[in-house]
């Protein structure tokens, strides 16, 4: 996953080096990562670490217990990085190195971190696995980076960190959909298979890219907070998902704030793990503005039917319908009753320029 340029001058990506005893193979990492990333590590923007020996001097080795030293031993690696970070930067992330991201991670962060109605949060979770994707304010993460030294090998971090949250009494706050995926099969302990997977990471990146303006966004479908409209028709990632079946006559409204000439309308609907979550019963309308003041959106005519769980329509479609008119609303209406819930992935509207 590329991350762009401008997106780089506001993110450091720090990689702690952190088997001991293997320095042949670190050497061979190093050279490596210096050798394929190394306009990122002249620029700041990489810096590869790894702590000295003699930083795990105090750590407490169990002879018959492989499980409890490695847990131990990622205590102390994650100390460490917390702490060489902790005047870095505004936020700290912990990743592992067996992710996957989903396109437009980073605006989704910012995003997230934005839309926190106060600042009164310790922890805003990104992944549900472990301690991937944990990001805390950065001058505070020194405090958990004591608090895993203090319980080394009396918990794993995925135990302590959220200790650590609920004794500061502030909120910590999942972002679903997820935007990071665990890859990996293999654990770092040998021997040790870990094939977990987030069950809420589960859709494509946004593939139309349309313009999409400025506009409300209404629904009688029950829904949570986690998968609210705004994410069908925003650039972010995630979907819209309804929380119960459809029935006849729900809606799915897009309320433009002023009125606009539409060159194409492309909406997905359903997801890979939820392939019976579609539109199957549905129709797309549009209206000009009202003449009624009282109204949101004028009468409403019909453009197309949902196919497959799929529209596109383009301009002559919707000119042959609904006249040259602007346009102030779409509406996705059901005909018929849906025992399936609904995710609508993506709304793409494109403006005739």
């Amino acid at each position: 996953m590329k991350t762009a340029d401008e997106e780089l001058r506001e993110i450091t990506f720090v990689i702690l080096l952190a088997d001991i005893g293997t320095t042949e193979w670190k050497t061979k990492l190093e050279s490596e990562i210096k050798t394929n990333y190394s306009a990122y590590i002249e620029d700041g923007s990489l810096k590869i670490i790894q702590a000295p020996p003699e930083y795990y001097d105090t750590m407490l080795t169990f002879k018959d217990d492989r499980y409890v030293n490695w847990r131990t031993k990622q205590n102390f690696d994650y100390s460490y990085i917390m702490r060489y970070c902790q005047h870095m930067s505004d936020y700290y992330m912990q990743m592992e190195d067996d992710v996957t991201p989903v396109d437009g991670y980073y605006q989704a962060i910012t995003h997230f971190i934005s839309s926190q109605p106060d600042d009164n949060w310790v922890c805003l979770e990104f992944s549900t696995l472990g301690f991937i994707g944990k990001l805390y304010h950065t001058p505070e993460v020194v405090l958990l980076a004591d608090m895993l030294l203090i319980f080394n090998y009396s918990q794993p971090v995925d135990f302590i960190f959220p200790y650590y949250n609920m004794m500061t009494g502030r909120r910590s706050q999942m972002r679903k959909p997820s935007l990071f995926q665990h890859r990996g099969y293999y654990s770092s302990l040998r021997d040790k298979i870990q094939p977990l997977q987030d069950k809420f990471f589960d859709f494509p990146p946004k593939q139309f890219h349309g313009d999409n303006p400025f506009a409300f966004l209404e629904t009688n479908l029950k829904y949570t907070a986690d998968f609210p409209p705004s994410l069908a028709y925003s650039k972010d990632p995630g979907f819209f998902w309804s929380a119960e079946s459809v029935e006849s006559d729900s809606n799915f409204t897009i309320v433009f704030n002023s009125t606009h000439n539409l060159s194409k309308i492309q909406i997905t609907t359903g997801s890979q793990s939820h392939p019976s979550d579609t539109a199957r019963f549905a129709i797309l309308e549009a209206s000009e503005a009202p003449k009624d003041r009282t109204s949101k959106c004028g009468q409403f005519n019909h453009i197309a039917s949902f196919k497959n769980g799929e529209i596109s329509v383009d301009k002559e479609r919707i000119v042959s319908s609904v006249g040259k008119m602007p346009l102030k609303c779409l509406q996705i209406r059901f005909l018929e009753r849906q025992v399936e819930w609904l995710i609508i992935r993506e709304i793409a509207v494109f403006i005739d320029k």
